[in-house]
């Protein structure tokens, strides 16, 4: 419940803004609201033949990298995993 209570508010943001206002000295159809997951969408499927999927691809590994590190910080906080064996 607790994450897809992140992920709703996360969503709002960008629901609200639709990522404005737009960052114009990139090729990319990007703003400074934009979620992480909706960048790398716009980097990899962006409209105006702006594609870089291998941008796109190394987002996507930093964004794992950066839930990884926050996640394996939340368990060791909280003790959840141990208290589940």
């Amino acid at each position: 419940m607790l994450i897809a209570s992140f992920a709703f508010n996360f969503n709002v943001i960008y629901l609200l803004t639709r990522g404005w206002p737009r960052f114009s000295d990139t090729t990319f159809d990007i703003g400074s609201t934009d979620l992480l997951i909706t960048m790398v969408y716009r980097v990899a499927f962006g409209s105006g033949g702006a594609r870089d999927y291998g941008l796109a691809s190394a987002l996507c590994i930093i964004i794992f990298l950066l839930i990884a590190t926050i996640s394996i910080i939340a368990f060791r906080r909280t003790k959840a995993v141990e208290d589940s064996n």
